[in-house]
């Protein structure tokens, strides 16, 4: 649960509840930074995506290699 840029409950992983991703930590960590009002979000709306699996990976190395990968914001300059 996110007030302003605050969390201000933390639930890893919960089923059927859309939000952010986090990073992966254990459940302990985080939960005692959010009751301790330390920890804080940036909101991304853009792109995202996991590359946790060789399929995962393989999927954003064909976006790369098809110039298609939404994250390539620059062009290529020759000198």
């Amino acid at each position: 649960m996110i007030d302003g840029n605050q969390v201000s409950e933390f639930f890893e992983k919960p089923k059927g509840i859309e939000g952010f991703v986090n990073c992966d930590l254990e459940y302990g960590p985080l939960e005692k930074i959010v009751s301790k009002g330390e920890l804080m979000v940036y909101e991304h709306d853009g792109f995202w995506a996991c590359m946790d699996t060789i399929r995962e990976m393989e999927h954003l190395n064909k976006l790369w290699n098809d110039e298609t990968a939404p994250w390539k914001i620059w062009s290529d300059v020759s000198m």
